[in-house]
């Protein structure tokens, strides 16, 4: 969420920028002319440039903090403060004679500790990222591993110099504020690497300050040991810090500043290696150049504490989470165990209650079907005119229930391994033209031409059973098949398998349809059990007789063009008739549609 602030017109957010950036850029010019640019106007100048530097940097802080509410604004105050005891320490230097070299404490160093206190408590305030109070040690070992590594290479850059020449509290003096810098700067690296969001400019420039004043920190401790042999040119870097400032103050003024989510760990590939590298690269600097004083064993010793107190938090997090990962896995299969043992005793009590109300319905609907055909034969005695559409009506609704308790039991036996398949060779065309020929009636009734076309072949299945599995296919084409369409039953030879289709020309099924198709009761919409007089069961009922004969079956569909179910069926020893495979005999076709109830023409066509 967004740090609040007060509003003002984007008009004036973008010329107090500008100015801003304008004044920054002029003043680092300068600073490069009088510093780099081989004059010899001395420390003095340095300073008066240094001092500007610092007084632009307060006015910025302090619009920042009239601009910002709550902790940011509490934040920029004390780093207004801060820039203030700053200014007066440098200018109290200059005043005092900073020229003279000899880099001697007095009351602007002090001040410039006094310092340290506001920026502290300005950073810890300040509205970086949520979440701090759930992950803060693991961030704080990060940033501390980061630090200790980067002090261990100052000291091997000179850092161990200073420490070894000063004692007392010139030594803490001159080395407070490097260690300050580089600590301060690790943690917020750190915190911009394991945090997620938008990029925070104020946080980078921020942390890009520290960076600055430990260079030049360190500079000004290494000049002051060496007796100016470094010359002025660290000077620039409080100029640049003070700039840097100066441009985070203008940046949370007037852009917008999203508070960053803190992660629980370092992210991306090479983020989460950074403190084991930082400790890997000053380990090994300190082993190839030597430990030469009592500060550099301290810090090696400290870089190694810090890292392997951080694994052992880190391999203490892992074992937690994964213990916490595998209890609920444990906790989840549980539950699903125990659903999945629901839902089987809930099926198993659905397939028993259906199976006994099946075979309850079976003899009481013989015998409802055969006093209807009575009283619609006539043997009862003549029917009244108007009572006659009413009985053929109950007919056709005790028709519909029975072939629904028919498939019911049919479909239990068949998961109960009680309904007999007696696999055996059969010519296969014989059994097209039953199925086919038993659907004739509603071929023509429903205007749709029936086409096989398939090759001779000989096939071991029941021959019973195919024919049911084979009327339900076409059965089912029939009556998604509009008036005018053709259903197409073919056959071919597939390595050691016959492969049987089914085509026709209907609505289609929608791809995510095609496997749920073959489950019990299931319709493709809403109203096919209605429109249809579909029972939901023949295409459950004619996978498990395929697969009962050693085949497999399977659904493709475009839809608005049609559908194609296929299956497969072992051949017999002796092949197909004649050993060849199809496309290279001609295709008896057989034609069931308008007209006689089955046609067969007894023809050529191509394959």
């Amino acid at each position: 969420m967004p740090s609040p602030r007060l509003r003002a017109s984007p008009g004036l957010d973008r010329a107090v920028l500008r100015l801003g950036a304008a004044l920054v850029g002029s003043l680092l010019v300068l600073s490069c002319v009088v510093i780099l640019g081989g004059q010899s106007w001395g420390p003095v100048n340095s300073d008066s440039v240094g001092v500007l530097a610092a007084a632009l940097a307060s006015v910025c802080a302090s619009y920042a903090a009239l601009r910002n509410t709550g902790p940011m604004r509490l934040s920029w105050l004390l780093f207004a403060l801060m820039i203030l005891l700053n200014t007066v320490a440098a200018s109290y230097w200059l005043a005092d004679g900073g020229s003279d070299g000899t880099r001697s404490l007095s009351w602007s160093d002090a001040l410039y500790l006094a310092a340290v206190v506001p920026a502290g408590v300005a950073l810890l305030r300040y509205p970086m990222a949520s979440g701090l109070r759930r992950a803060w040690r693991p961030a704080l070992l990060d940033g501390l591993v980061v630090a200790s590594s980067t002090l261990l290479l100052s000291m091997a850059l000179g850092l161990s110099e200073v420490a070894r020449t000063l004692t007392g509290t010139r030594a803490f003096v001159f080395l407070v504020y490097p260690v300050m810098d580089v600590v301060i700067m690790s943690l917020l690296v750190v915190l911009l690497l394991r945090t997620a969001g938008r990029l925070r400019v104020d946080v980078v420039l921020i942390a890009s300050t520290f960076a600055v004043f430990a260079v030049a920190d360190l500079g000004f401790a290494l000049s002051s040991v060496r007796d100016e042999q470094l010359g002025d040119a660290y000077l620039l870097g409080y100029v640049v810090a003070a700039l840097l400032l100066a441009g985070s103050a203008l940046a949370a003024a007037t852009l917008e500043t999203r508070v960053r989510r803190l992660l629980p760990h370092l992210t991306g590939p090479v983020a989460p290696l950074l403190p084991d590298l930082a400790a890997f690269a000053a380990l090994g600097v300190a082993v190839v150049a030597g430990v030469s004083d009592t500060a550099q064993a301290v810090l090696v010793a400290l870089v190694l504490g810090i890292t392997g107190l951080r694994q052992v938090l880190l391999t203490t997090t892992n074992l937690r989470l994964r213990g916490d990962l595998e209890r609920r896995v444990a906790d989840r299969t549980q539950e699903l165990e125990q659903l999945t043992a629901e839902h089987r005793r809930l099926d198993a009590m659905k397939q028993e209650f259906v199976s006994a109300v099946s075979h309850e319905l079976r003899t009481p609907l013989t015998a409802i079907r055969g006093s209807l055909e009575l009283l619609a034969d006539g043997d009862a005695g003549e029917l009244p005119a108007p009572a006659r559409p009413v009985v053929e009506m109950a007919a056709r609704g005790s028709e519909r229930l029975s072939r629904l308790v028919d498939d019911i039991i049919d479909l239990e036996r068949l998961e109960s391994g009680e309904f007999g398949v007696h696999p055996a060779p059969h010519d296969l065309l014989p059994l097209l033209a039953d199925a086919v020929g038993s659907l004739s009636v509603l071929a023509c009734d429903a205007g749709v031409v029936v086409r096989i076309a398939a090759c001779p072949a000989r096939v071991v299945c029941d021959g019973d059973r195919i024919t049911q599995a084979l009327v339900n296919l076409v059965g089912n084409a029939l009556k998604f098949t509009p008036p005018g369409g053709t259903v197409t039953v073919d056959a071919r030879r597939t390595g050691e398998a016959l492969l049987v289709s089914v085509a026709d020309t209907g609505r289609g099924i929608p791809p995510g349809e095609l496997e749920a198709v073959f489950d019990r009761f299931h319709q493709v919409e809403p109203d096919d059990a209605r429109q249809q007089s579909g029972t939901g069961l023949g295409l459950s009922i004619t996978r498990r007789i395929v697969e009962a004969n050693g085949g497999r079956i399977w659904a493709e569909s475009e839809p608005g063009v049609g559908s194609r179910f296929s299956f497969t069926l072992p051949l017999a020893d002796d092949g197909a008739a004649g050993g060849s495979d199809v496309g290279s005999v001609p295709h008896p076709v057989a034609t069931a549609g308008p007209g006689p109830l089955l046609r067969v023409a007894v023809g050529l066509v191509g394959p």
